[in-house]
């Protein structure tokens, strides 16, 4: 009994020995596998990043392949074994897509001991705000972010509301007229002012009606507007809609519009925003519109917010008018708590629309640790 006892010690000291013995010839070593990038400027270049590693057994290595956890990554990593005591570095690349937190993975395949390894990076991705930099189409004496104003993927359900800004670098305020030749199931929306003030940006809102369009596909469509600029009075924008079918309705549904009938009709660009990652400390503020599909002044009685919801402007929304076919910016920040994971605001509005006379606006978020 003694024996077989002094057996199993003997042959489980054997086995953690050669356990670490092995682990000690063939592992790589990372100096840092989770990297903080920290703030960045969003811009149209790559955010790199290589991680630094070392041989630290008595073997070489093969690296087999770093797999990145979206396509939004790159990697390269070296070809050729690396030998004991060797360095080296796994060169990432990540192209942001959005302004905000993020955190990517890249697994590390080899020969080595452990076989798989996970590198992370991860930081906040801040936007440019030098408008000489986000909006560089001329057209015009104006500037957009695109060369066309693209509405995406939209379905045959409801009329679409996208806001589009421009930037005036010019010394003169530019002025739109009311004067505007577009299809019948598109609508410009201009701010009371319908000026894009020298050196500022503006904006105007397009809505996309596709039950009246009453067609599914691809479009490329135009909208003439005209201006005061004695210099370039004419100016076309280029829209572009892939419009699809909704899967609940047999096909497409035409619904005559009832503009006959003078009333107040609110509209609002989202109901529901998604923010995406956010810190507990971070301050985020956006925005949507609110825009006056009718023919009568909408009136705004008033907004109401809750704890995680803050209206970040000094003249208050009490009892605010938007005439027909205009709109108003409203921004909001979102007051996110200490604690992790997955909150809500909500915004409600109420106006003397008689069929919206209530709407409510979410803001959702996922707040997660540095």
């Amino acid at each position: 009994m003694r024996n077989f006892i002094n057996t199993c010690i003997f042959s489980i000291f054997y086995i953690s020995y050669f356990t670490t013995y092995t682990y000690a010839q063939t592992t790589l070593l990372f100096e840092n596998p989770t990297f903080n990038i920290g703030n960045v400027i969003k811009s149209e270049k790559a955010i790199t990043h290589s991680f630094t590693f070392k041989n630290i057994g008595t073997k070489p290595i093969h690296i087999l392949s770093v797999v990145p956890d979206c396509s939004c990554l790159t990697v390269s990593y070296p070809q050729t074994a690396i030998q004991p005591n060797e360095t080296g570095t796994i060169t990432v690349s990540y192209l942001p897509y959005r302004a905000g937190a993020f955190e990517k993975g890249f697994v590390v395949n080899s020969d080595g001991n452990p076989r798989t390894q996970t590198l992370t990076l991860k930081g906040f991705i801040t936007p440019n705000t030098n408008p000489a930099d986000i909006f560089t189409h001329k057209n015009g004496r104006l500037y957009f972010r695109y060369k066309n104003l693209n509405f995406g993927s939209i379905t045959n359900q409801s009329t679409v509301a996208r806001k589009f800004e421009m930037y005036n670098p010019s010394k003169e305020d530019i002025y739109f007229t009311d004067r505007v030749i577009k299809p019948s199931h598109i609508n410009v929306y201009f701010d009371s002012s319908h000026i894009i003030p020298a050196g500022k940006v503006g904006a105007i809102v397009l809505t996309y009606n596709p039950i009246m369009k009453n067609e599914v596909g691809f479009f490329q469509e135009e909208v003439i507007m005209f201006t005061a600029d004695r210099d370039s009075v004419r100016m076309t924008i280029a829209i572009e809609v892939q419009g699809e079918q909704y899967a609940s309705t047999p096909g497409p549904m035409y619904i005559s519009p009832t503009t006959n009938v003078r009333k107040p009709t609110l509209r609002v660009s989202e109901i529901r925003q998604n923010l995406g990652n956010i810190y507990p400390d971070m301050i985020v503020v956006t925005e949507f519109v609110i825009y006056n599909e009718g023919n009568l002044d909408l009136k705004i009685e008033k907004l109401e917010t809750d704890e995680f919801c803050e209206v970040q402007d000094s003249n208050g929304w009490q009892n605010i008018t938007i005439p027909p076919r205009q709109f108003r910016i409203v921004k909001v920040r979102f007051k996110q708590g200490k604690e992790t994971g997955k909150q809500q605001g909500k915004i409600t509005l109420y106006s003397n629309d008689i069929a919206n006379p209530l709407q409510n606006i979410e803001l959702q978020a996922n707040v997660i640790e540095y």
